[in-house]
């Protein structure tokens, strides 16, 4: 990340000074036959640095994807202890509520429950990892009769 940090800095730089250069020679002259190249070049550089920037945080992007699965592999269960914990029959989404009462919101304790099931994930995905294996295997494996829909984090992971 912080090389990622770094090099956008720098690639934000080159072109900051490109747009300046093009703008200043549009500025003097706005029939320079350049300006099109010099344009292009801009619009080259973004690109190219877009990419660069995506090559370098792919490894982020990869643990992330890989903690996201761990946890969401052991979601549902931590749900349903949370809900049995709390004599709670029926859970519905936070922007579904039209009104609750304090002590409703299981927020926390489903938290709770993953961080007991999961109290520690691995960010080094396993050689030839693709993101979303896990839902997939046991899917193949012996598929169910209700296909039971894996919940997807509104947040990135906190704290893992």
């Amino acid at each position: 990340i912080d090389q990622a940090n770094g090099r956008a800095q720098q690639l934000d730089a080159e072109l900051t000074a490109m747009k300046t250069k093009f703008n200043t020679d549009y500025r003097a002259n706005p029939n320079n036959p350049a300006l099109p190249a010099a344009y292009k070049a801009i619009q080259d550089k973004e690109a190219s640095a877009k990419a660069e920037l995506g090559r370098i945080l792919a490894p982020v992007d990869r643990a992330y994807a890989f903690v996201e699965e761990q946890l969401a592999a052991k979601l549902p269960q931590a749900v349903s202890t949370a809900m049995a914990k709390k004599r709670v029959s029926l859970l519905v989404r936070r922007e579904a509520v039209l009104q609750s009462t304090p002590g409703t919101d299981l927020t926390q304790d489903i938290g709770a429950e993953l961080s007991i099931l999961v109290p520690s994930v691995s960010i080094t995905p396993p050689a030839g990892w693709q993101a979303g294996q896990q839902q997939q295997a046991p899917a193949s494996a012996a598929p169910s009769a209700a296909p039971t829909p894996t919940p997807k984090p509104v947040a990135k992971p906190q704290g893992r």
